[in-house]
């Protein structure tokens, strides 16, 4: 009872969200970004931290890669399990503005990932935490604005984030 009322309010505010923010510059620059969290900024990051910051550079970027492993060989998994419909899928008036990048929705990889690096970004590079903060939080949005996401596999998919994270952050910081 109450996870169907769960699902049901993650449903509804997530169509609101959909249906709202149907702006066509918006869709434009939330694609932009989403783009961006598919790999190529975080790529940037993971060779530019070494070159510019040296050794405190190179604790971020194997924090961020040692992350991005933990995310996808423990959280994948959880996606193929729980099957959850995309909402373009679940519902015939939402279409993908964006490649979905899988067939499930939950939990939002994308998320996970951006969310694991800003933990990893937050320990060695704390300056940058504001900055990163709002990038991260539009990725992921643009994921719900987009029709590929629920606000719950973001919002879950941010606690996952935050644990592999700083299980990197330790793993890194303790054995190196």
């Amino acid at each position: 009872m109450v996870l169907q009322k769960l699902v049901h309010w993650d449903e509804v505010v997530t169509r609101r969200c959909y249906f709202t923010l149907q702006n066509k510059q918006l869709i434009t620059l939330l694609q932009k970004i989403s783009w961006l969290g598919d790999g190529p900024i975080w790529l940037v990051l993971i060779v530019g931290f070494p070159i510019i910051e040296g050794k405190q550079g190179l604790y971020v970027s194997l924090s961020m890669l040692l992350a991005a492993l933990v995310n996808v060989f423990c959280f994948k998994p959880i996606k193929n399990r729980i099957k959850r419909q995309r909402p373009f899928v679940r519902f015939d008036d939402m279409i993908a503005k964006t490649k979905a990048g899988g067939q499930y929705s939950f939990p939002s990889s994308h998320t996970t990932h951006a969310v694991s690096f800003l933990v990893g970004l937050g320990m060695f590079e704390p300056s940058l935490v504001v900055l990163m903060s709002a990038f991260v939080l539009v990725i992921a949005l643009s994921r719900v604005i987009l029709g590929v996401h629920y606000l719950g596999d973001i919002l879950i998919a941010a606690v996952l984030g935050v644990a592999s994270g700083i299980s990197a952050v330790l793993i890194v910081t303790y054995t190196l």
